[in-house]
């Protein structure tokens, strides 16, 4: 039976099939051949059938150097050794690794409709400010509990682990940030379209906190909805690397 996510993610794939894939192309300046688009999300490149809109893993995708040196893919563990994510994501509830996973399959319904938002739904010229504004501060008003609460939730799974965030942050293409923060990492969830995230420790004042922050022209890019698909399958990303890997 078909999911309601696999029902969205359906409606996204036929009206990406009614766009012009050519300007999509040109636009973003993207790979692509006669049969397939290529675009890289969170360090991991997916290809896009042409004609049928299914978006998958592409098989070209392999490990490389992220900005902080390391292997894409490769965790570092506390005894010094090394694991590698796809390794870890042998569990049985594979959800909580790369996000929702479809029962009709290709991607996931987070980063499938990350990119079909992106494709379809940017303006025509869409131009980053160069600023960083919190997400709730995009339309001048606060995000709903439900995403308040996935921040509080996150902010908790991470406190104490800020060394194995920032590597699994640099296992998606993170680079480290140079802020106030205790550990933050700029992630290129599209190579033109960056996440920042912010973390502070809890102490005997203040609980643990993660804040996002997004370009001030994000709303040009992807719908508010869909900056709540991307930073869900960050976080997800981020817990499977802590919880799985430890």
């Amino acid at each position: 039976m078909e999911s309601n996510y696999d029902k969205m993610k359906n409606q996204a794939r036929q009206l990406f099939l009614s766009y012009d894939q050519n300007e999509m192309i040109e636009k973003f300046h993207l790979e692509h051949t006669d049969q397939v688009i290529r675009i890289r999300f969170l360090g991991e490149l997916y290809e896009i059938d042409r004609k049928s809109g299914v978006i998958t893993r592409s098989k070209m995708s392999r490990p490389g150097k992220t900005a902080s040196g390391t292997d894409a893919g490769i965790v570092g563990t506390d005894d010094g050794g090394d694991k590698n994510l796809d390794e870890c994501s042998a569990v049985k509830n594979r959800s909580n690794v790369r996000g929702r996973e479809s029962t009709a399959g290709g991607a996931s319904f987070e980063v499938s409709m990350s990119i079909y938002d992106m494709l379809c739904h940017s303006k025509e010229r869409p131009v980053l400010s160069g600023e960083w504004v919190t997400i709730h501060s995009l339309y001048g008003v606060k995000g709903s509990k439900g995403h308040v609460g996935l921040l509080e939730k996150y902010a908790k799974l991470i406190d104490g682990k800020t060394e194995r965030m920032l590597e699994i942050c640099a296992a998606m293409g993170g680079k480290k940030s140079s802020g106030k923060e205790d550990a933050g990492s700029i992630l290129p969830v599209f190579d033109f379209f960056p996440i920042y995230l912010q973390f502070w420790e809890s102490d005997e004042d203040f609980p643990a906190q993660l804040q996002v922050f997004l370009d001030g022209n994000a709303a040009d890019f992807v719908y508010y909805e869909t900056m709540w698909y991307m930073i869900t399958h960050i976080c997800e990303r981020i817990e499977q690397g802590i919880t799985v890997c430890d």
